[in-house]
């Protein structure tokens, strides 16, 4: 697997004149996510955007940064006469991504590029955000299923969401004795496929029913702190985050609290006071790392620390389950590569 990085759009935009020749010199399409190392042109994963929203409420927020594609590029062949070649070019939806070398036989690529929104099925000159596709499901629903997919969330499969095309240019020779000034021309191959993501709607809770609700509630608190240790490719990352609530009640009460991150949500636990005090309550968070980030860049040769900022809320209901009151903290977690060992040369060694 390869991952290559950005070239100016000046270099890509510079071959744009060039007459296009659509005889299958590139190929490009999606990679299905396979479970299977062995088969031809090496594993993929899936794309995902990650959609979230208030409590209760409408999805409001995308919360992928990094689109990450696995595309399988190959080149069938190779024109007559060649001189030279330069390397493959990407474009999604139209915007240079990245340069990469391409062989005959099939390879894939993990593509990682800034998110930006997808192409409406109908009108592909036109975007549609993931934000409203997941409103658009609520929509849709009623009842129990409208519940269920409230308190559970759900995902689906947007196709085509991107478009992406490879380029690649050639030298060759006018015909196969050609020699001298104004014996090569420029030939420019491209092939495009359809891009599909997976959107992933995450759990809103259920609604907030209408009506008065208390203000027992005096005050709400979350702070949040990085634990444990596990090995991530070559660098060490916390693997989880502890959450630690504290719940301050005006007088005899009882609270319904739960807590949400980043597919996150906890059942909704209940505290009860017997009278004016705080109180205080925690909850476990597992962390996910991509190991291929570090993977890639220990093949690029480079070794940055992976990082990721992760938000939570804790939220505080009436027994009715009416929101009083919430609160919310981030944590900013990063790995550390492990320095190598010190030799030390003992005199007579």
């Amino acid at each position: 697997m390869q991952w290559y990085s950005l070239i100016p759009a000046s270099v890509i935009l510079a071959t744009a004149s060039l007459d296009h020749h659509h005889e299958h010199r590139v190929k490009i399409e999606q990679a299905a996510p396979v479970e299977n190392p062995a088969l031809p042109g090496g594993t993929a994963g899936k794309t995902e955007v990650r959609v979230s929203g208030k409590l209760g409420g409408q999805y409001d927020t995308v919360q992928t940064d990094t689109l990450r594609f696995w595309l399988r590029v190959w080149q069938p062949g190779i024109p007559n006469n060649p001189v030279s070649h330069s390397p493959a070019y990407l474009h999604l939806n139209g915007w240079p991504v990245g340069a990469f070398a391409i062989g005959r036989q099939p390879q894939v690529l993990e593509v990682g590029t800034d998110y930006r929104d997808m192409r409406d099925k109908d009108i592909p000159s036109k975007t549609v955000s993931p934000i409203s596709l997941c409103n658009d499901k609520l929509a849709q629903l009623s009842g129990q299923e409208l519940r269920s997919f409230q308190r559970d969330g759900g995902e689906f499969f947007f196709w085509p969401a991107y478009n992406a095309t490879v380029v690649q240019t050639w030298e060759v020779r006018k015909h196969r004795l050609a020699s001298g000034r104004n014996s090569t021309e420029m030939k420019r191959f491209e092939d495009s496929t359809p891009v599909g993501v997976t959107i992933i709607c995450e759990p809103l809770g259920a609604p907030t029913p209408v009506g008065k609700a208390s203000n027992a509630v005096s005050n709400v608190a979350l702070r949040a702190a990085a634990m444990g240790s596990e090995t991530i490719g070559r660098q060490s990352c916390p693997d989880k985050v502890r959450l630690y609530a504290t719940i301050e009640a005006r007088h005899r009460t009882k609270f319904k609290v739960l807590m949400r991150g980043p597919k996150f949500l906890t059942p909704p636990r209940d505290l009860f006071f017997g009278e004016a005090g705080s109180q205080s309550m925690t909850e476990t968070f597992d962390v996910k790392w991509d190991s291929t980030i570090d993977e890639v860049a220990f093949i690029a040769g480079k070794r940055p620390n992976m990082q990721q900022k992760l938000n939570f809320h804790v939220n505080v209901a009436d027994e009715q389950g009416r929101l009083l009151k919430t609160e919310e903290t981030s944590i900013f977690l990063q790995c550390n590569v492990p320095p190598n060992p010190v030799k030390i040369r003992l005199p007579g060694n």
